[in-house]
């Protein structure tokens, strides 16, 4: 039952049976024009009387308590509307992480609505200051949330930053707000005069931030800077980019991507948002962060200080956010939904209360500008007629809406007999009714609903569909014809009336349906009629019933109906038409600008046939024109779940549909209920009986002969085992700009002794030197070639990895959960990564610069600008900056992916590659994927029986060459100590790092068990591992230390 504010509209007494009505009944057409405004009143009713008083909930700012919405929760409870003011992280709590704030607003606004059924059917959100940011957070990762409208109050939506415009503000506080948001003991705002507020101070902060990631989890001013260096902004924030949606998802990160679509989608359920900014507010820096300003980005973090006064606001239209649509914004405001409101003259805190300090009085800024965004008259109407009538169809609803002072407008573009000329001409000249309409009356700049009749329906949809700039809010289908018409067999008895109407809508010179007799005037006439379209395509432009037969052949339908086909968006597209393609996306993100979508249909509809494709059903298709005829009797109705329209969600449907804005219904003579079924489970028990002693005995006799029997079994299989353990086939994996071949000397000898050997591949030459997160899926898949077209590897294989390969095979029985591997040997490989360090680290990196110019081209980062003197620290610092900086290196260059610099918390959040496969990358607060990945590749590295890992301090490549057996070098508190600590790094033992003392990904466990072998080999080259090298022999190499791991 419809409820809500009283309708105009006549009401019909007692119960009439529809069957038992004629079509030609005064009684019957009374009937129809009451239910059918009865319904439109409902769908109206519903949604402009919710919207008018759905209750609010209130999000106070930092350092308030939910008191801060005392306002708001007097003003509207005043007038009969629900608010709650959260009270879930009150006064200094309010400082704490939004990581940790989240999930609790996100846990009471459940509350709230499951314990009162006024947030049944929507609400709205209010937020002030911080509460801005944590309510779209909760909006985003709400899954079930209702808020029907946001309006945020000087949020911080784009998150904080002091620039040039208002810096002397915060000099003249002294810093006085910001030392509140952050104890001295994390950074030290006292410390910083008022010179250093031009770019230091917040270069300073910046890199706090990122060399210390759990700051994220400290306090909330680290989740709100939105720094101007963005690489290093989207990686080191755990917060803002994340719910900006500029995070960035590693390959193969599934779980990363789907949260990313899944956000945008929570966010997109709002059907208004609203924005207020001032820039008369002195908290918020800059006051347009509040409506998704920011400002604009420099190269590198060095430029927050040196090119700060040249940092300006960039508008929202003008952000990534904005242009790429990354979690709505464009979208929304597409659809007609988005408001941002830039007001002058409003502090701070007027948003929530009066301000004595400026006379701002919060009722003025309430009545003037918030009130109205909480109240939304009931959108204008404009109403399609059908087949043959006019505009003064739509007389009742004219009648009825504006009497309740909505703007109601028939449309008249094509009357009477006009209306049953072709639909390809109708729907341009509806087009341009609709333009004219809108553009003269401001009461739909706001939006509007269309409701139609009949064949009306379908222009409609099509208007929808072809009109990018429409702001249709709302798209009511009476009866309409939105799957065609087409008269199966269940129709096959009708009346003379129903025939004498395919002659009005079809003139016999065209087709004549006078020639058939009344047996064939379905099967055989369809199908004739079928063949006469397909063999006329000018039909299609003369009369609107060829552009609405939906026959159910379809390949003959998709190409030969120049109408239904395009708007259902199964047109068929040649391969080079591109403007069909696009056409078809246009179509279809038309549709979906629409906030809902109500078809209604009922089954005693006597001319649409079948009744149920004004709800998207059809007939069943047929593989041929001639069984239109003979299988005619044959054909069964589909359901619209089951077309290709829904399934494959061709226009919106389906879409639609799962954001809860499709609704189909079906009206009878009674509406209809749903009873739920149940399903009913029994669990069985085991009955125990009891047996005698003896039976007993000889059963227990029987059990022990077979275990013995089983253990006999068991002990040859382990021999059997054993033996094959000693001659398992061997992978090899080759190094940096190394090739396949460098595998030659493995694969010669041990295919000599009868084993089988495979040098993989997959990316040789300049390709190795390409980003791992590139390489893995490729090496992955090497793997899994070779292991499933040999069953020779059916009983596990043995990796053999030099330097970059080593690390790479590592990574590989990480990622793979199905892998054999019984042994990893790992021979001089980059296991704990690459960094130069003091000492003769240095004097030989020196020497070999022209190998790193090589190595890395310049035109990524420039070797050739740093002498001698920079490789003691600078030029470290740098490449560990330019990492930081520049995410996208990380995709660029395997180097990028093991520089091992020794500041751990930027490393640990900026270094996308040897962090994962050491499992000490960071994993956010509530990201289980994270966690569980984790779990997962520790779980996969114990399935080795053993790992050999071997290392020279002779070799000239590595650094240090400890890494090869773990070891690193120590940590630094931040960044810039790369230069100013240099000289006092040290290297430590494997098992002084955290990987091991933590066991992050299993190498103690390993150890334990006695499978984790670490080899320190004087006098071995980097080369002379995999081949002889100057006085160096790899046969001398091979035979004393590799063999032994091998048998």
């Amino acid at each position: 039952m419809c409820t809500g504010r009283t309708r105009r509209h006549r009401s019909v007494r007692g119960t009439t049976d529809f069957a038992q009505v004629s079509p030609q009944s005064p009684i019957r057409a009374m009937i129809s024009r009451n239910v059918l405004l009865a319904l439109v009143s409902c769908v109206f009713a519903s949604v402009a009387s919710a919207a008018s008083d759905l209750p609010v909930i209130f999000f106070h700012g930092v350092f308030s308590t939910y008191e801060a919405g005392d306002n708001f929760v007097a003003n509207l409870t005043a007038e009969g509307r629900t608010v709650v003011s959260l009270s879930f992280c009150d006064g200094s709590c309010s400082t704490e992480s939004l990581l940790t704030q989240v999930p609790k607003a996100v846990e009471t606004v459940r509350e709230v609505v499951a314990n009162d059924s006024v947030f049944d059917n929507g609400y709205i959100f209010i937020a002030h200051s911080q509460g801005g940011p944590i309510a779209r957070a909760v909006i985003e990762e709400m899954d079930d949330h209702k808020v029907k409208r946001f309006i945020s109050l000087a949020g911080l939506q784009n998150g904080q930053f002091i620039g040039p415009e208002r810096v002397e503000t915060s000099i003249a506080n002294n810093g006085v707000f910001l030392k509140m948001l952050v104890p001295e003991t994390l950074f030290n705002y006292s410390t910083y005069g008022p010179e250093d507020y031009y770019g230091k101070m917040q270069k300073d902060f910046v890199l706090y931030s990122i060399e210390n990631p759990d700051a994220q989890y400290t306090v909330s001013q680290f989740n709100v800077n939105r720094w101007p260096q963005f690489g290093s902004f989207s990686s080191a924030n755990f917060f803002l980019p994340v719910y900006n949606n500029v995070n960035r998802c590693l390959p193969g990160n599934d779980q990363c991507i789907y949260d990313q679509h899944r956000r945008k989608a929570n966010f997109l359920k709002l059907e208004e948002a609203h924005f207020f900014a001032s820039p008369a507010d002195d908290v918020i820096m800059p006051w347009q962060s509040c409506i998704f300003g920011r400002y604009s980005e420099v190269d590198t973090i060095e430029e927050i200080e040196t090119q700060y006064n040249n940092l300006t606001v960039v508008d929202m239209k003008e952000t990534l956010e904005y242009t790429a649509d990354t979690f709505g914004l464009q979208t929304l405001e597409k659809r007609g939904g988005l408001f941002l409101h830039d007001i002058a003259n409003v502090s701070h805190g007027c948003w929530a209360s009066d301000d004595d300090d400026t006379g701002c009085s919060w009722a003025t800024v309430y009545d003037q500008h918030i009130y109205p965004t909480l109240h939304r008259l009931g959108l204008p109407v404009i109403f399609f007629h059908g087949a043959t009538m006019t505009h003064k169809a739509g007389d009742n609803f004219v009648a009825n809406l504006t009497a309740e002072g909505r703007t109601v407008v028939p449309l008249s573009f094509c009357e009477g007999m006009c209306s049953v000329k072709s639909l390809l001409t109708q729907v341009p000249e509806a087009v341009k009714a609709l333009r004219e309409v809108v553009a003269n009356n401001s009461a739909f700049n706001n939006g509007y609903n269309f409701v139609c009749h009949s064949q009306g329906s379908l222009i409609a949809r099509a208007v929808v569909e072809e009109m990018d700039d429409h702001n249709v809010k709302r798209f009511v289908s009476l009866a309409g014809l939105q799957n065609g018409q087409f008269t199966g067999p269940e129709n096959a008895k009708v009346s003379s009336t129903s025939g004498a109407l395919l002659k009005v809508l079809v003139p016999q010179n065209l087709f004549n349906y006078s020639a058939y007799a009344p047996e064939d005037l379905y099967d055989k006439m369809q199908q004739d009629l079928e063949l006469y379209t397909i063999e006329n395509p000018d039909v299609q432009y003369r009369y609107a019933h060829f552009n609405l037969n939906r026959w159910p052949q379809f390949r003959s339908f998709s190409t030969a109906n120049f109408f239904l086909p395009v708007y259902n968006n199964v047109n068929r597209c040649l391969a080079s038409d591109n403007q069909c393609t696009n056409d078809q996306k246009r179509r279809k993100a038309n549709f979906l600008k629409l906030e809902e979508a109500h078809f209604f249909a009922s089954p005693a509809d006597t001319i649409i046939k079948p009744w149920q494709n004004s709800i998207f059903g059809r007939y069943a298709e047929v593989d041929t024109i001639e069984e239109i005829e003979t299988q005619f009797m044959n054909l069964t109705f589909v359901d619209m779940t089951e077309t290709l329209e829904y399934t494959s969600d061709t226009f919106g449907l389906k879409t639609l549909d799962k954001r809860g804005g499709l609704f189909a219904s079906m009206r009878s003579r009674t509406l209809p209920t749903c009873a739920g079924s149940r399903t009913m489970i029994t669990a069985c028990g085991l009955l125990h009986t009891t047996s005698t002693c003896t039976q007993r005995l000889r059963s227990f006799t029987m059990e022990l002969r077979n275990l013995l029997l089983s253990l006999v079994a068991c002990i040859s299989l382990v021999a059997s085992a054993a033996s094959a353990s000693c001659n398992l086939p061997v992978i090899f994996f080759h190094g940096a700009t190394l090739t396949y071949e460098s595998g030659h000397n493995f694969v010669a000898n041990l295919t000599a002794e009868g084993r089988t050997v495979v040098s993989l591949s997959f990316c040789d030459g300049v390709c190795s030197v390409k980003s791992l997160l590139l390489q893995l899926p490729e090496a992955l898949e090497a793997v899994h070639d070779v292991v499933a077209n040999d069953s020779v590897f059916d009983n596990g294989y043995i990796f053999i990895g030099h330097s970059l390969g080593a690390m790479l095979a590592r990574a590989v029985i990480e990622e793979m959960d199905n892998h054999k591997v019984k042994r990893l040997i790992s021979v001089a490989g980059l296991q704990n990564g690459q960094f130069i360090g003091p000492a003769s680290d240095v004097v030989e990196s020196v020497a070999n610069g022209a190998l790193l110019n090589a190595y890395l081209p310049e035109t990524i980062f420039n070797y050739s600008l740093y002498g001698p003197d920079d490789y003691h620290g600078k030029l470290q610092r740098d490449i560990a900056l330019h990492t930081i900086e520049n995410p996208d290196t990380q995709y660029e260059h395997s180097l990028f992916n093991t520089y091992r610099w020794p500041q751990f918390g930027s490393f640990s959040t900026s270094n996308f590659f040897l962090p994962v496969y050491n499992n000490v990358n960071y994993c956010l607060l509530g990201d289980t994927q994270c966690l569980h990945d984790q779990e997962r590749r520790k779980a996969n590295f114990l399935k080795l029986e053993q790992a050999h890992f071997f290392a020279s301090p002779n070799d000239e490549i590595l650094r240090p060459w400890q890494t090869s057996i773990f070891g690193r070098y120590s940590e630094v508190d931040s960044i810039e100590e790369i230069v100013t600590a240099f000289d006092s790094l040290t290297v430590v033992d494997a098992k002084d790092t955290r990987e091991y003392t933590a066991d992050t990904y299993g190498l103690k466990s390993l150890d334990k068990r006695g499978g984790l072998f670490l080899y320190a080999i004087t006098n071995v080259s980097h080369m002379c591992w995999v081949e002889d090298a100057g006085d160096c022999i790899w046969a001398t190499v091979y035979d004393q230390y590799i063999y032994s791991t091998l048998v």
